[in-house]
């Protein structure tokens, strides 16, 4: 017989964060970090990140707002080497870190509990309103009020269907870790017409790989077996051992570009919640802890005041993250669509259609172009890093700050100045972003390109 439910009174915060992911922890930090002394987050999950749903590769700009332990990182990556089928068409220097991603969300938690956030965890919201949630934990049910609640429970978020009846575009993933024959800090990319916008990749981490594909969502039928194929193509060209997984996972991703709107009265969204992805390489960790940052700080700001009447703190987060973001994720849509729009023609062998002039007569050679417009790929072949090249035993030192290395349309190798992003004088912030706009491929001023 089931267990009932005991009803416990309520629990009173002044901020309620539903997600233990990168971005509600990151907003618990930052959130404690700027004062709030009544924070709570809630977690489904029994240990932090697991099971793993992520490629756990994050580009180097991640050190720009969170501070990386050495025992998170499983080591370093140097750049992207792309490939269409089995064809190598170019390579992308784009410095990043794979991480354990159990433990990266781990080191969060211990910095929020540290700095008196109130974990609930494992815990269910059950349900949500303007001036709370309802959480049920080992069979008891508590009523938890605050004045402020940042949803960042994922691309299923309870707090966003509340909201927003606005539909997110997925794609659908899924990825086996496998026994990596050889080190390697060069992560691949496979791209392929069959695959449409969706993209498999191979990411060394260690003496293992995260070889995985994803595909949008009405193309998940063709997954197990595209895997399958290029599983086979990978031990055959030496990369890896064998085919028995010595784990798998698998997940939504949004790629339609963040919602319309993120802040509704006191609550708001951040993170895979709000769309907060880029829509083409599906890239978010990074952004998810930087849009957490202001989703706390703005969420501590509002409660300072100590009456809600005036939610301009609350809408200063979603001026930051545009501000910050809005043209990164607005490129990302606009490549996928395109790509897509290729890749559709490419397969259908169909002639182009009059609606879609900008997409132009689809050929093998035509559909490399299209990869590299989309993903913003250097057109030369030259010093290719062959396979096997390089050792992913050393762990890189991030840059300093004011560095800002060449990016790409993933944002990966993008770097942005930390006080950007921290700090709560949110004219100066305002100031700082409308100088340095961010833009996926450089860092850019209105009157002199830094690139």
């Amino acid at each position: 017989m089931a267990q009932a439910t005991q009803s416990m009174g309520p629990r009173q915060y002044d901020i309620l964060i539903i997600g233990g992911g990168p971005a509600g922890l990151s907003a618990a930090i930052a959130a404690a970090e700027s004062g709030a002394t009544s924070v709570a987050l809630v977690e489904r999950k029994s240990r932090w990140g697991w099971p793993i749903q992520c490629a756990e590769l994050a580009p180097r700009l991640i050190v720009e707002t969170v501070a990386l332990e050495r025992d998170v990182i499983v080591q370093s990556v140097e750049g992207l080497r792309f490939y269409l089928e089995d064809e190598q068409i170019s390579y992308l220097r784009a410095p990043g870190y794979v991480l354990d991603r159990s433990r990266f969300e781990a080191m969060l938690a211990d910095r929020a509990a540290r700095l008196g956030v109130s974990l609930w965890q494992p815990a269910n919201a059950r349900a949500i309103s303007g001036q709370g949630a309802l959480v049920t934990q080992r069979g008891c049910q508590h009523e938890l009020e605050a004045r402020v609640i940042i949803g960042a429970d994922g691309p299923h978020s309870l707090v966003r269907r509340l909201l927003a009846d606005e539909p997110i575009a997925m794609a659908f993933a899924i990825q086996r870790v496998l026994p990596m024959a050889g080190p390697s800090d060069i992560a691949d990319v496979f791209v392929s017409p069959r695959y449409g916008a969706g993209y498999a990749w191979c990411f060394p981490r260690g003496a293992e790989a995260n070889v995985g594909i994803a595909l949008s969502y009405d193309r998940s039928g063709e997954l197990a077996a595209a895997l399958d194929d290029l599983t086979r193509r990978l031990i055959s060209a030496g990369k890896i051992k064998t085919a028995t997984p010595l784990r798998r996972t698998g997940g939504l991703i949004p790629v339609g570009g963040p919602i319309g709107r993120t802040v509704f009265g006191s609550i708001i969204l951040a993170g895979d919640a709000a769309g907060q992805v880029h829509p083409l390489s599906g890239a978010g960790v990074a952004t998810a802890c930087a849009c957490g940052r202001l989703a706390g700080e703005a969420a501590a700001r509002a409660v300072a005041t100590r009456c809600l009447s005036d939610l301009s703190d609350l809408s200063d987060y979603e001026e930051a993250w545009r501000d910050l973001y809005g043209d990164y994720f607005a490129r990302g849509l606009e490549s996928r669509v395109r790509l897509d729009a290729a890749a559709r023609l490419s397969t259908s062998g169909e002639s182009p259609k009059s609606e879609r002039p900008e997409v132009g007569q689809v050929t093998p050679h035509s559909f490399v172009e299209h990869v590299r417009q989309a993903w913003h790929l250097p057109a030369s072949r030259v010093h290719l890093p062959k396979s096997g090249e390089g050792s992913s035993s050393e762990v890189c030192e991030p840059a300093g700050l004011g560095q800002f290395p060449q990016g790409n349309g993933m944002g990966l190798g993008v770097r942005l100045p930390l006080a950007f992003l921290k700090g709560t004088n949110v004219n100066s912030r305002r100031r700082n972003l409308r100088l340095f706009r961010f833009d996926p491929f450089r860092i850019k001023s209105p009157k002199k390109d830094l690139s």
